[in-house]
């Protein structure tokens, strides 16, 4: 949640929710409109503190990733070739295809 406003949609929402009765359009309206005239500068400010917090443990997690990155990176000397995933077409079936054309 890296955007107020979504903040800000998910306590309108749950504000419609619980306060709704009719499950008209029009009350919902009148609803969304009493939750914004309600919606005071320190809520406001409080969803771009959430957002602030968001971003903080984004950018602690794409620190560490950046930190051990290298280490994750392969190189084509540390590869080893595994016969399976080689593709050969010379190697024998597995099992499940052998038992599979077997059926035919």
């Amino acid at each position: 949640m890296l955007n107020p406003i979504e903040i800000a949609w998910v306590f309108v929402k749950n504000y419609i929710r619980d306060q709704n009765t009719s499950f008209k359009l029009n009350h919902v309206r009148e609803l969304t409109s009493s939750w914004l005239a309600a919606c005071d500068e320190l809520t406001s400010v409080g969803f771009f503190k959430e957002v602030k917090k968001y971003e903080a443990t984004f950018k602690k997690a794409d620190h560490y990733v950046e930190s051990i990155e290298s280490t994750l990176i392969e190189t084509d000397d540390d590869e080893e070739s595994d016969p399976d995933l080689d593709g050969d077409d010379n190697s024998k079936n597995s099992d499940y295809e052998q038992r599979r054309n077997q059926d035919f």
